[in-house]
C-alpha cells in the first residue's frame, strides 16, 4: 500500500475543493491582464483550430466545461465543438500554441488550477509544468493563447466566470 504525505495530500484535496467549487460547466475563461475571454477562433469545428482573447459575446466557442481526470487535474472542453484544449505536440517548449483538438485525454490535454488571492487561477499543462499565457501580454482580440514558463504575471492568470443558460 502507498504512503501518502498526509500534508501534500491536504494541499491536494483543498485545491481540488477550491477549484472544483468555483468550476462548472459553462465556463467562461477571463483573461486578467484584459477581460477578454479566451475563444476558439471563428468557432471553428476544425482539429487544430487556434484559440485566443477576444471580447466576450456569449458564443458556445467562449464557453468551457471541465472534465476531471484525477483529483485536481482536469480536461478543458469547448462547448461548441466538444474538443479539447491541447499544447500542440505535446511540446515542452515555451511559446508553443494551444488549440483544440479532439479529447484524447493525453497529458498535453490535463491541466491544474493553482489559486491565486485575487480569485484567478494559473493554469498549469501537466506535460510541461508550463502554464497558459496570453502571448506578449497583449490585450488585443485575436491574441493567442500558448504555454509558457509560469511567471505569474496577469497574462497567465484567469478567472472562471460561470455563464448560466
Amino acid at each position: 500500500m502507498t504512503k501518502h504525505n498526509p500534508v501534500t495530500f491536504m494541499a491536494a484535496f483543498t485545491l481540488f475543493m477550491s477549484f472544483s467549487a468555483v468550476a462548472s460547466a459553462g465556463t467562461a475563461l477571463r483573461a486578467r491582464h484584459s477581460g477578454k475571454v479566451l475563444d476558439v477562433e471563428g468557432a471553428s469545428q476544425a482539429a487544430g483550430a487556434p484559440v485566443s482573447q477576444y471580447d466576450y459575446h456569449g458564443g458556445a466557442n467562449q464557453i468551457f466545461d471541465f472534465n476531471q481526470i484525477s483529483p485536481g487535474v482536469f480536461t478543458i472542453i469547448a462547448q461548441h465543438s466538444g474538443q479539447c484544449l491541447d499544447v500542440i505536440g505535446a511540446s515542452l517548449e515555451d511559446s508553443v500554441e494551444v488549440t483544440q483538438y479532439p479529447c484524447h485525454y493525453g497529458p498535453n490535454q490535463q491541466f491544474t488550477f493553482v489559486p491565486k488571492d485575487d480569485g484567478s487561477y494559473l493554469i498549469v499543462a501537466v506535460h510541461s509544468g508550463k502554464c497558459l499565457d496570453i502571448a506578449g501580454a497583449s490585450v488585443e482580440n485575436g491574441a493567442r493563447l500558448n504555454q509558457y514558463k509560469c511567471h505569474g504575471a496577469y497574462n497567465q492568470r484567469f478567472y472562471l466566470d460561470h455563464i448560466s443558460p
